[in-house]
């Protein structure tokens, strides 16, 4: 009778069993996966923001800046700014 029931099983328990372990390793390294995403995507914001924020200085004086002083606002935001926006972005910046 035992017979009969294993036959009419898909597959053994112990495939059953190795399955479930591999579905749980992918979901562990899926979840890996989207964690680091979720890192990279707020260190891009905090980046985002001290550039606009750089261009916006910049943009908001009495004269036109000089070609230099836009590509450091632009290609190397303040380091300061980056934090700040870090610092306060639980207070909804």
């Amino acid at each position: 009778m035992s017979a009969e029931v294993q036959q009419d099983a898909p597959f053994s328990p112990l495939v059953a069993d190795i399955l479930g372990a591999k579905a749980g390793q992918t979901a562990s390294v899926t979840n890996q996966v989207m964690d680091n995403y979720q890192a990279q995507i707020e260190s891009l914001e905090a980046e985002l923001y001290a550039i606009r924020q750089g261009v916006s200085v910049l943009l908001s004086g009495p004269y036109m800046p000089m070609p230099e002083a836009i590509r450091r606002a632009v290609f190397y935001p303040a380091q300061e700014l980056i934090d700040e926006y870090n610092a306060n972005k639980e207070v909804g910046w």
